[in-house]
């Protein structure tokens, strides 16, 4: 069934292999594509420049990034052939991308994830962990290939064995280095 797929992103290529593995793995034709950058601009304000000026660059700065990243990814989209729209919203990343969900009554929320270490989860929550607590559709989480915790895909609620074959390959195959481990997690609890 066609539907509307809010893909989160930001500058990292976590994110662009995220989207590449929508792509190539569950996007079907009919289904619309959101791609969603959460930007803080808290940082702005927060330096040695305080002054107007000071600012005024500092904004100008980031108004020339986010752009460069909104090119890249409407190329993206349209490369592809793919309808969909690119929406920037500041705020808090994980609150924004359910804000977001809802408003655009996303079927599916696709995410990277860098793969926080078990001490750095202690002391932070992931915007992915957030997003997959929060969410009221299901929730896809490519987490990056280089986070040095191995080809474990069972963590966050879902099993190696459903992974594998959602992904076509058995446990005997090696995974592609170059993509992304799905850590795919769906909670339908409609």
């Amino acid at each position: 069934m066609a539907g509307i797929v809010l893909i989160a992103i930001d500058a990292s290529s976590t994110a662009e292999k995220a989207l590449d593995w929508y792509l190539n793995h569950l996007h079907r034709h009919g289904n619309s594509i959101v791609i969603l950058h959460c930007v803080d601009l808290s940082h702005i304000t927060v330096g040695d420049d305080h002054s107007k000026a000071g600012i005024a660059s500092q904004w100008k700065q980031e108004k020339a990034k986010i752009k460069g990243l909104e090119d890249k990814y409407r190329w993206k989209l349209n490369e592809n052939f793919i309808p969909g729209k690119i929406r920037t919203e500041e705020g808090k990343a994980g609150d924004v991308i359910i804000r977001v969900a809802k408003e655009e009554k996303a079927r599916l929320i696709v995410i990277g994830s860098r793969g926080l270490s078990k001490l750095k989860r202690t002391f932070t929550t992931s915007v992915s962990d957030h997003v997959l607590h929060h969410a009221s559709c299901p929730v896809v989480i490519c987490r990056s290939i280089d986070d040095g915790e191995g080809d474990d895909v069972s963590r966050r609620g879902s099993t190696s064995s459903s992974a594998s074959s959602f992904m076509g390959r058995t446990d005997s195959t090696k995974r592609d280095p170059q993509q992304p481990v799905p850590t795919i997690t769906i909670d339908s609890s409609e």
